[in-house]
């Protein structure tokens, strides 16, 4: 570790409208003054054995006498860092808990200690900075809604890690961001799928699928309405959460949107204001409002069926509960013939939704926690209870997650850039917005600020 000779006098003089800059590039945590008053770094850490590849800084518990930063790594460690003390703790050491790489990692808003942290095998963990660490297994998928979203609460003492495990994706998560209220959580995936998850009541609630490829980052609008997603088929688009569909695509770039933010200075009821970045070493500004878009022009080819995606892992509705999850609609019970007809289709019924009812004594199912155990008796037998099988379908479509249905280029607005300008020789890698500037970094470690145009 490296450690400016005046850091103590810096920090003596600093003020509540000082900058500091955190980021990570090789094997480099590298801590900066944003304001640019002080050219050398504040800190420097040289790892060795890993890298590492995310971090965030805790803004509750910011204040002039202490900061706390968590990193993660290449190994799947984690790290809690202080700048100001130097002190410092390992989480997940030597990958007890999870061995893959660690790909994000956000404070969960209004905390002092709990953090979200996602990694390269599909998985997010809520870890407890203040707790010890003991090995843990999830448990398997017990249903096809399990295999899209499990929970898994470690049955050990309350004071290790982790709080939380939530088996996302098959594979890598790029990506999350908690919403500006903290109760949401958007993560994108490698499959190229995009999925909002209630934070509270841990719940999958939508799952939507981008154009082509997978996604990269991923933002939420000031006001929570809207979200953006930037991935592999180089556009950037808008999501809206309220109206659960895609808003529009973004048309700009020449390669993959590495980076996207709002401009929270630049957004009001009518206009949005964002920006993104990518590989094409390019810096792109957005002005998002209803009136901008530019409408497709065979409007009149607009369906409600699923057209053909090149994602192949993007996740697929179960063939029992196909009509209820990918759109929206509510079940109908069928019409009562006779009896015997009526008892032979509750039957099939049941017996076809009872694998979506096993649970495990250390899972917690999607589908909420009144469930009953399947114990292979048949059930609803009766015209009278027939109601009662008919109540539970609903409130199983009611508790599933929406599989959004993907659609085609001519079927989605699309947003023109109002500036484009080429800020780096290298791939771009981040952009942030401030009171007085813009802020861009690239894959080699260089920061640059802007002017506001």
């Amino acid at each position: 570790m490296t450690v400016h000779d005046q850091l103590a006098k810096i920090l003596a003089s600093r003020t509540m409208e000082d900058t500091y800059l955190f980021y990570n590039v090789g094997m480099n945590f590298i801590w900066m003054e944003g304001n640019q008053k002080v050219k050398e770094c504040l800190s420097k850490i040289t790892f060795t054995k890993a890298f590492p590849t995310c971090h965030d800084v805790n803004k509750t518990t910011n204040s002039s006498e202490h900061m706390d930063v968590i990193i993660g790594f290449s190994t799947g460690d984690c790290m809690w860092y202080d700048p100001i003390t130097s002190k410092y703790a390992r989480l997940n050491k030597g990958g007890i808990v999870n061995t893959s790489a660690a790909t994000c990692v956000k404070w969960v808003p209004g905390s002092e200690e709990l953090f979200l942290i996602s990694f390269s095998d599909g998985s997010v963990l809520l870890m407890d900075k203040e707790r010890d660490d003991q090995a843990f297994t999830p448990a398997s998928p017990a249903s096809w809604a399990e295999q899209q979203f499990q929970v898994t609460k470690p049955r050990k003492s309350a004071k290790y890690n982790p709080v939380s495990h939530w088996k996302v994706s098959d594979k890598s998560i790029t990506a999350f961001e908690f919403s500006p209220d903290g109760s949401n959580v958007a993560i994108a995936c490698s499959d190229g799928t995009l999925r909002i998850i209630d934070y509270t009541t841990e719940r999958l609630c939508d799952v939507y699928a981008g154009y082509f490829g997978k996604l990269n980052c991923i933002a939420w609008s000031p006001d929570g309405r809207y979200i953006l997603t930037g991935g592999q088929d180089d556009l950037v688009t808008i999501w809206s959460l309220h109206e659960q569909k895609i808003v529009a695509r973004c048309q700009g770039h020449k390669s993959w949107v590495t980076a996207v933010a709002f401009d929270p200075w630049k957004c009001d009821d009518k206009v949005y204001r964002f920006g993104s970045v990518g590989e094409d070493c390019r810096m792109i500004l957005w002005d998002f409002s209803f009136s901008a878009l530019h409408r497709p022009k065979h409007k009149h080819r607009y369906s409600s069926s699923v057209p053909h995606s090149p994602i192949k892992d993007a996740p697929k509705s179960p063939p029992i509960l196909s009509s209820m999850t990918n759109h929206q609609h509510h079940y109908h019970p069928p019409q009562q013939t006779n009896s015997n007809n009526n008892n032979t289709a509750v039957r099939r019924s049941k017996s076809k939704l009872s694998r979506f009812r096993r649970r495990t004594s250390r899972s917690a199912n999607i589908f909420g926690d009144h469930d009953d155990e399947d114990d292979g008796t048949t059930m609803y037998s009766t015209p009278s209870s027939t109601t009662a099988i008919h109540e539970h379908h609903q409130a199983l479509h009611l508790r599933l997650a929406t599989v959004h249905p993907i659609l085609n280029k001519d079927q989605v607005p699309y947003l023109q850039p109002v500036m484009s300008q080429m800020v780096h020789a290298d791939p771009c890698s981040f952009i942030a917005f401030h009171k007085d500037c813009i802020v861009t970094g690239d894959r080699r470690g260089k920061v640059r600020t802007w002017g506001r145009p």
